[in-house]
């Protein structure tokens, strides 16, 4: 890491605790490594590594609906346009990379999995210094990943009840 400037550093990592504190989340990160077809029953076999990223900041999602029309359609016949449109969903996602796993270095092919939710990376951004990745991502809808992870959240009043019923019973 370079010191070219070691106010500078310190902000950006005041700045990341700061907003992991308030906005962040455990989200995986997927790549498909290899896919084989077997020939004699078409089905598709996939090999996904994944990387599992303790606190990532996520903002809120921005929902846009986005027009698509074809130029050879509206060139032919320009009494009639069409086109299609559909709703689309898009998260901005800061990584840490003090938090990112030494082997993960993201790819446009990579995808993340938030709150079950398949999100596709459109771009990714280098801070200075390497110290975070800004990435913007859109969600696949429809498709539900399941990330086989057991995250509970327990209070210190979840603990005491725990206690306090383990103590009361005869």
């Amino acid at each position: 890491m370079h010191q070219v400037n070691p106010i500078h550093n310190r902000f950006m990592r005041l700045a990341m605790y700061v907003h992991k504190r308030q906005h962040g989340v455990t989200v995986v990160v997927r790549r498909k490594l290899q896919v084989q077809a077997d020939p004699t029953t078409g089905q598709t076999q996939w090999q996904i590594v994944q990387w599992k990223v303790p606190r990532v900041v996520v903002l809120p999602e921005k929902r846009q609906r986005e027009v698509r029309q074809n130029a050879g359609a509206m060139a032919a016949n320009r009494a009639i346009v069409q086109g299609s449109s559909f709703d689309t969903g898009g998260r901005h996602f800061l990584f840490d990379r003090s938090e990112v796993p030494c082997d993960l270095l993201l790819k446009k092919d990579d995808w993340i999995v938030f709150n079950d939710r398949h999100y596709d990376i459109e771009s990714v951004t280098d801070y200075e210094y390497h110290r975070a990745w800004l990435v913007i991502a859109k969600e696949l809808q429809g498709r539900v990943e399941v990330c086989n992870m057991r995250i509970t959240r327990l209070s210190t009043s979840d603990q005491l009840a725990i206690q306090d019923n383990s103590l009361s019973s005869p």
